[in-house]
């Protein structure tokens, strides 16, 4: 499965994934793609809780500081 933020002109950037302070969240069989923008901190994933992630594709993402993810996932 993939969760894909549309490339359509004017859609805005925004993270693919977000993982709130406190909240733990396993992902599995997943392609994360297009998240964020080139302007902004976003990148396709913020992870401000625990993220374990496992057979999971994070691509195509861009952002101003990270593209990926914006903090650490184990």
């Amino acid at each position: 499965m993939t969760v894909r933020r549309s490339t359509a002109g004017g859609t805005p950037g925004f993270r693919v994934l977000a993982v709130r302070s406190g909240a733990t969240a396993n992902i599995s069989g997943l392609t994360l793609n297009n998240g964020g923008d080139n302007v902004n901190i976003f990148g396709g994933i913020l992870n401000d809780g625990t993220l374990a992630l496992s057979a999971v594709a994070v691509d195509g993402n861009q952002g101003a500081r990270a593209a990926a993810s914006t903090t650490p996932v184990r």
